[in-house]
Formats: structure tokens, sequence, C-alpha cells
């Protein structure tokens, strides 16, 4: 496969943030972005959501702007603002046209670096938040998420909702707001500058070394502690139509050289369409709308999770078909058809994933963050195709270990049709 070669800038502002740039010259966007290498694994248990709090007051006013202009100045340029919090980082971003980049720049700078907490927007987007907690408790696939991660992560700030809770951002002050932001986020260690589009590497540089020039702060993060996975078998009832469920079982963190194995592995037992666990769950015998596979890597850890919805009369004979499959990919090589279509898929969706500015500069600060360096695309693409149907077999046999497995469900279920995973 042929990869453009990709024009790409990584160095430092005088006061020791990372900036790396990739320039695209024949497209009309550019998109910005400040990731802070602070998420809520990095939260004190009581203060549970207040990254994700103060994610949502950075847009509430600046020391030279309210809310309203911050506002219309990105409408008025026809750009777009918006911010994401993780469990292990934060990140503002903007994506404006090109010959606008020196106002999308100041915007976002400004909200990040003079931000003010005002205590009518506090308690606004208190309320705000409360919403978004409870909208979460109403979605069963997005609240499956947040219980599976509670309970396989009991011990671990992994297990705690992104959000937080009612009870613990009922609690977060103004005070705590601006201690979090000083202690964490003015750290240049830390943070990372991130911009793809139609660029010049060193107008980015002269543009936010202006901006950012007070970010002087060195105190460190707290040491994270290394996650413990939790075997548990739990089902919480709650009145919905069907049962949404996860199974899971510990997977490799984000330096694990078999994640590329595993984006194979993942992709053929239910990555797609044609994975086997749709084809045999909802083709051949119609029990889900969607079920799929997927992981997740951090830091220092990974899981491996199966999901899908079903109806209460069906949920068993769902997992007794996902516990064959599990046991084919263990007991069975794949075949080399099967493993080409795989890897197409994962380099298809891995290529077209990076077709816009936005996921360039996103891909760009998480190279940065995991890795302190750039990969290049030939170098993902030669790795994804170096993995055979050997490497898939042991590590399905390494990993996917039935004692090992948890699985979380939510619904109306009576007892009798709860499901029991083998235990070999």
């Amino acid at each position: 496969m042929k990869v453009i070669n990709q024009d790409i800038k990584r160095d430092k502002l005088e006061n020791g943030i990372r900036l790396l740039t990739e320039k695209i010259p024949y497209l009309n966007s550019v998109s910005l972005g400040i990731w802070v290498n602070v998420g809520s694994r990095h939260e004190a248990r009581e203060k549970n959501g207040i990254s994700h709090f103060l994610e949502h007051l950075i847009f509430k006013g600046t020391e030279k702007r309210t809310a309203m202009r911050i506002a219309m100045e990105m409408d008025s340029i026809g750009g777009q603002f918006n911010a994401q919090t993780s469990y292990e980082y934060t990140c503002f971003y903007a994506k404006t046209l090109d010959y606008h980049v020196d106002l999308a720049v100041d915007l976002l700078t400004d909200i990040v670096h003079s931000f003010v907490v005002r205590d009518e927007e506090m308690e606004k987007e208190r309320l705000v938040i409360f919403e978004e907690i409870k909208m979460v408790k109403d979605s069963p696939s997005s609240y499956i998420q947040e219980l599976f991660m509670e309970k396989i992560y009991q011990t671990n700030h992994l297990g705690l909702p992104i959000a937080g809770s009612v009870e613990t951002v009922s609690k977060i002050t103004r005070q705590d707001i601006l201690d979090h932001f000083h202690e964490n986020y003015f750290n240049p260690d830390e943070i990372i500058i991130a911009a793809a589009g139609n660029i010049e590497h060193e107008e980015i540089k002269a543009i936010f070394s202006k901006s950012l020039r007070k970010f002087e702060g060195r105190r460190k993060k707290n040491i994270l502690a290394a996650p413990e996975f939790s075997v548990v078998n739990y089902h919480h009832d709650k009145d919905y139509g069907q049962v949404n469920f996860s199974l899971g079982v510990k997977g490799v963190d984000k330096m694990d050289e078999r994640r590329y194995c595993l984006f194979i592995l993942e992709n053929i037992l239910g990555g797609s369409m044609s994975s086997r666990l749709f084809q045999k769950i909802r083709e051949q015998h119609g029990l889900v709308y969607e079920i799929y596979a997927f992981s997740q890597l951090f830091s220092d850890s990974g899981l491996i999770e199966i999901g899908g919805a079903t109806s209460p009369e069906h949920f068993c004979k769902v997992v007794d078909l996902i516990v064959e499959e599990i046991r084919k990919m263990k007991t069975e090589k794949v075949d080399a058809q099967e493993i080409n279509k795989a890897k197409e898929q994962t380099k298809g969706n891995i290529i077209l994933s990076l077709e816009n500015t936005s996921s360039r500069m996103h891909s760009l600060a998480r190279q940065e963050a995991n890795f302190k360096r750039l990969v290049p695309l030939d170098e993902i693409i030669s790795k994804i195709e170096k993995v055979t149907e050997e490497d898939i077999m042991e590590l399905a046999s390494t990993l996917l270990d039935f004692k090992k497995f948890s699985m979380v469900s939510i619904g109306t279920l009576s007892k009798n049709q709860i499901p029991v995973l083998p235990d070999e």
C-alpha cells in the first residue's frame, strides 16, 4: 500500500510546551488543539468529575470575553469550538478556515489561559452536568459502558464515571475548580499543542508562543495506581425493553506491541458487519440488532470488550454463541482470506479516519502523549501487515481466558435468564 508522506514537524515553545504540526496544503481548514495530560483518573474520589466540570466552565467566560462573545466570535468566522475529557487527558480544540487561524488561536488560548469562574455560570453549568449524568442513565447503550467500567475497575479510578456523579459534582466548589486548574493545567510538561491543515509551522509556533507565555508551573500529576481487573457477573435490574450487556477481559496497554495483532483479532471477532459475531448472532440467528467487539488501551492497562443488546429471553443463547466464537478464536487457526480482509479493514479504518484536519490533529497529540514520538503511518501499516495467523491464535489463547472474563448486564431479567460464563 502506498502511503502519502506526511509533512509533520515536532518542536517546543520556549516555555517547554510541546508543539506538533502537520501541513496539508491542499485543504482550506485548520484544526488546533491544546491537550492536557490530566483526566478523570487523576482526580480524588471525592472530587470525581472535576476535570469534566472544568471543561464545561472554561467556555463560560474569560478576563476579556463573556460566554456569549466567545460563541459569537467563533460563529462569525464559521468555526467550530469544543472540548472533551477522557480518563487520561483533556482536550480543547477549534477548527476554522485557514485565513482565520489567528483569531482561532486567540480564542483557544484565551479560554485555556484566562478563563474566569463566575459563581452564577458555575451553578448553571452544574445543573447542565446533572442533566448529562441523567441522560447517560437513561441511555442503556451508554449506561452499560459506565456500569461495566465501575464493576471491573472497582478499586481504581478507571471505575469512576468521567462526568462524576450527582453527589460528587454537587460538592465541587469554585475554589476546587481553581485549585485543580492551577495545579494541573499550568505544567508545560503535561501540555501538548497540535495543529493540522493549511498552516506553516513557524507561524503557528510564533502565535502560540505569544499567547501562552505564562505557563510556568512545574507541579506534577499524581502517580497513577495500576488497575486491577475484577472478575464479576453482575446484573442491574432496570426497566429497559432489552438487555444490554458487556463481556470483557483484560487486554493490553497502549505501549504493547501486541496491540496491532489485537486490532486484527477484534476485527475478525466483532469489528464489522462481516465479523464472526455479527454474521453468527445477527445474520444467522436474528437475535440482536448490533453486536460488536472492541478494545480500550490505557497507559498501564487495557481491556477487550464484547457488547450488544437482545431480548431477555434470548440473552442466554446470545452469550452461548459468543462463547462458541471465542473458543474458535482460541483453538482454530484463522484462514488467510479472513486475516487479509481484517487487515484491509483495519488499515482502511485508520487511513479513512485521517481524512480531515480534526482527526489528523487528534492523532498527532495522541501519539505524542502515548509514545513521546510520532509514529509514521507506513510503520503502523507495516506492523499490521506482519500479523500472522499464529500471532492471532497465540494472543487469543493468552488473553481470552473464560476464568478471567467479566459480564455486566442491565435490563429486566429473572434469575434463570442470567447466563453464567464457562470456567474453562
